[in-house]
This record gives structure tokens, C-alpha cells and sequence, in this order.
């Protein structure tokens, strides 16, 4: 089994979902029967994405991890460092 990550822009609302499944076509399959069913909830409502437009990408992550190159990165996970510091 395989898992993907799968982002949505819909009507204007970001749906985002990670989806056990063997391949990508059963991820979508599973994917839509959750949205039939209610399941799929909205991250962040109407006002920052295009409402007239549907977006969709997913990617393949190991674990419920996003991998970035050679390196893992878990949702939540501290990037980097401050670049400056504004004092006011």
C-alpha cells in the first residue's frame, strides 16, 4: 500500500487529504466516495484561492511524511532558522 497526499482547491476552499491506497487511481476512487460521503473537511474556507478554477495535485509520501530530496519532513516540523529579527 501506498500513500498519497492530496491537495484540492475547490469553489474556492483547500481540501487536504492523505489517502491509503495501491496506486494513485484507487487513492482518487477512495477520495471521492469520502467527499460523497461528507468525510472530506475544509482546511481553509473562500477569500485567498480563485473560485472558478479546480486544482488537484497530490504527491506519494512514506508514512504520512512529505520527503523533500533526500530529507523527510513530517507535517509540523521546524524549517531553518529566522533569518532577522525585527526590533521595533
Amino acid at each position: 500500500m501506498k500513500y498519497y497526499r492530496i491537495r484540492m482547491i475547490v469553489q474556492g476552499q483547500l481540501y487536504i487529504e492523505t489517502i491509503g491506497a495501491k496506486d494513485i487511481k484507487d487513492a482518487f476512487k477512495i477520495l471521492i466516495k469520502k467527499a460523497a460521503d461528507g468525510l472530506v473537511k475544509v482546511k481553509e474556507d473562500v477569500g485567498f484561492y480563485q473560485r472558478e478554477k479546480v486544482q488537484i495535485t497530490y504527491e506519494e509520501v512514506t508514512d504520512g511524511a512529505s520527503s523533500t530530496g533526500t530529507e523527510q519532513v513530517r507535517s509540523g516540523t521546524s524549517m531553518g532558522k529566522e533569518s532577522f529579527n525585527i526590533a521595533t
